[in-house]
């Protein structure tokens, strides 16, 4: 019997179970680690791209029928990672989702980080200053200017978009874990490449600013959730 049958074996015994798809073997290896340690189940992580899955149709019905055993998802969740998604593919891809692989009763949830702020505490402030200084760049992947986007569409006219936005802080005595989520916030070094110079100047700035006055760095999220088939208001 392949791992494939027995993952869809497990699957119809039990009411209800998480599929968790990351392209990094590392950090599936951290979720398997992390599963067997905290006895976590039932919890199948799976191994791909989602943007080459889901804004291809027919690759998006080839995971349905191979990787989920054929059986839509009650709850599909983008927590921080349309990151990895262009802005302008955003619309395509949760079509996909949500006619291939969400259930007739069902919601998408998206959560990513505020794209306009002026607050100089936020990792928003802090991602387009110095992407804006070094780059030219500001952040373009707007959720909340998408929800409206997605209520005028008439492919999801079926369906409710809903959006919330809330604050969360972030504060450690441990410096180089503090610049670690710095920089997984300017996306350091996927994206944009910054010398040793302007490392220099976003890690004094962050030193100065936040770690020896001991300030949090604040984070506005933008949460979006697409429901279809569903009355009531539950995740947002």
């Amino acid at each position: 019997m392949s791992s494939r049958e027995r993952k869809d074996i497990a699957r119809r015994s039990l009411g209800m179970w998480a599929d968790l798809l990351d392209l990094e073997r590392e950090a599936l290896a951290v979720i398997r680690e992390r599963m067997r340690r905290q006895a976590i189940a039932p919890v199948f992580p799976l191994r791909g791209d989602y943007t080459r899955i889901f804004l291809d149709r027919d690759a998006c019905r080839r995971f349905l029928a191979r990787q989920l055993g054929g059986r839509r998802l009650d709850l599909i969740a983008f927590e921080h990672s349309l990151y990895y998604c262009p802005a302008d593919q955003w619309r395509p891809l949760l079509r996909n989702v949500v006619d291939v692989l969400l259930r007739p009763t069902g919601a998408i949830h998206c959560v990513l980080m505020a794209a306009h702020a002026e607050d100089r505490r936020t990792t928003t402030w802090l991602y387009n200053h110095f992407a804006g200084k070094f780059f030219g760049h500001r952040n373009d992947q707007d959720l909340a200017a998408f929800a409206r986007a997605l209520r005028r569409d008439r492919a999801f006219a079926p369906a409710r978009v809903l959006t919330t936005r809330d604050r969360i802080h972030f504060f450690v005595d441990d410096f180089a874990a503090l610049m670690s989520v710095v920089w997984m916030v300017l996306l350091y070094p996927s994206v944009h490449p910054f010398t040793p110079r302007q490392r220099r100047e976003i890690t004094q700035y962050v030193y100065r600013r936040f770690f020896v006055p001991r300030q949090p760095l604040w984070q506005h999220q933008d949460h979006l959730v697409v429901y279809r088939g569903v009355s009531g208001r539950g995740l947002i």
